[in-house]
């Protein structure tokens, strides 16, 4: 019986990791799982719980929209889901709600901690456990009357920013988001306190430097460049800005101990978001006003940005080790690196070797686990020092990519080098045909390549 290769039936059995946290003891692993569903219309989250202790790989949630999961504790897993049931749904329309969950590795159902009326961009446990920091877009108020109203309406869009839509996101909420805290204490939460806010300000990024302080990302709307400020705030809400280089920046980390501060980004404000992305450091102490370039690259550190179909794209900046190093992405030629960088040297070692996808990453302590794919497997969940996945999400669809992928370069008019993928079926290479026919993708402007030669294929590209 012929092997049976992809059909179009298979792209809804994809199974796609969005996230992963590993426990501060290093001992467990959450994992968002998110999975097409073509009845709904839409794709499902849950949450998947990896133990190091038998590398055991299960599903804890059952969704439908479960996601951006934390550890309050070693044993209590917190999450967000916008609706869990259908009607809680329909009353979230259109104004989203936020419902906090959390649940224990004891057992016992997940319980609802805290319903927030807007959106919340990230969050993270502060390191006693006793605070969440939020960056939190609240709803436009309004009485119930209005609101009622409102709801019915339709919706025109009207931009009062210069930056009003981002990709993957749509239109962007008239409420930007602000550094607000909340208390975690009691089988219900309080309310979010608003810590910091400005006019234009997006505040993103927020991480605890100790109990006490925390740093985000600040940006403004309406400016035309993509210049970032990394500020520094403590619970009464005095703010101060770290000198930084003038240009896009994000992935601040503090180090465990709170006094140093790594961080992505490059120097040019104008087209800082097409160009490669460096690693920095500096102190966490505001009047010091020195940064060090770590890593110089042509690649982007600190995020996945190979264009994929099903690859989590984004910038989940570093993770700092105990032994001074910290933990990142590096994209670059085709692929994602999971690297590892000295802080004090600033030397760098690839941990994931030297093709694929590494997507997704988490460190504490000696544990480090990534998601990692390639161009014939979707992707799956793998421990560094671990040869196999840790996971079979994906194992039944891999089996069934029947392609050989080949890689090469072209040089561009300028010199510079563009990498290039061709896939084609094992069936077709054995067939020894001289031309094949051709779907070319590419990211650049039309014309500019009008034939490529590769190894043993005669290529001719008409625009």
């Amino acid at each position: 019986m012929a092997r049976r290769t992809l059909s179009i039936d298979d792209v809804f059995k994809v199974k796609v990791i969005t996230d992963l946290r590993v426990s501060p003891d290093g001992r467990c692993a959450v994992v968002c799982v998110r999975t097409p569903d073509p009845v709904e219309q839409r794709n499902v989250s849950t949450l998947w719980l990896y133990r190091r202790e038998d590398d055991s790989f299960e599903e804890i949630t059952r969704g439908p929209a479960d996601t951006a999961p934390s550890w309050l504790d070693a044993d209590t897993i917190l999450f967000t889901a916008s609706k869990r049931e259908k009607n809680e749904e329909e009353q979230d329309k259109p104004f989203p709600r936020t419902r906090l969950y959390t649940v224990s590795l004891r057992g016992g159902e997940p319980r609802l901690r805290a319903t927030l009326d807007g959106h919340v961009w990230d969050m993270k446990p502060s390191p006693d456990s006793k605070r969440l920091a939020l960056s939190f877009s609240p709803n436009s108020q309004g009485s119930a009357r209005q609101r009622k109203t409102w709801a019915k309406a339709l919706k025109p869009t009207v931009p009062l920013h210069l930056h009003w839509k981002l990709d993957g996101v749509g239109f962007l909420p008239d409420a930007h988001p602000s550094v607000y805290v909340m208390q975690t204490a009691g089988r219900r939460w309080g309310k979010p306190r608003l810590l910091v806010k400005g006019p234009n300000f997006w505040d993103t990024g927020v991480q605890w430097v100790d109990c006490n302080r925390l740093v985000f990302m600040r940006w403004d709307a309406d400016r035309k460049d993509t210049v970032t400020d990394i500020m520094l705030a403590d619970l009464r809400g005095r703010r101060q800005r770290l000198a930084t280089p003038v240009g896009p920046l994000f992935g601040g980390c503090p180090s465990p101990d709170g006094k140093q501060l790594v961080f992505c980004g490059n120097e040019d404000p104008r087209r800082g978001s097409y160009l490669p992305t460096m690693l920095y450091a500096r102190s966490t102490h505001p009047a010091d006003k020195s940064w060090r370039l770590l890593v110089q690259t042509d690649g982007q550190l600190g995020e996945q940005s190979t264009l994929s179909d099903v690859f989590v794209m984004g910038a989940p900046g570093f993770r700092w080790q105990a032994d001074g190093h910290v933990v990142g992405l590096h994209s670059i030629h085709g692929r994602t690196e999971l690297v590892r960088v000295a802080v004090d040297s600033g030397r760098m070692e690839v941990l994931s070797g030297n093709r694929g996808v590494a997507q997704l990453f988490d460190v504490a302590g000696e544990t480090v686990l990534y998601a990692w794919g390639d161009y014939t497997r979707p992707g799956e969940l793998y421990r560094l020092g671990r040869r196999r996945p840790v996971s079979r999400l994906n194992a039944a669809v891999s089996r069934r990519f029947d392609i050989v992928p080949e890689r090469w370069q072209v040089r561009t008019d300028k010199g510079v080098r563009v990498d290039t993928f061709l896939w084609a079926m094992r069936a077709q290479l054995r067939a020894g045909r001289r031309s094949l026919p051709l779907v070319v993708y590419v990211h650049c402007r039309p014309g500019r390549v009008r034939s490529m030669s590769t190894p043993g294929w005669p290529i001719k590209v008409t625009p």
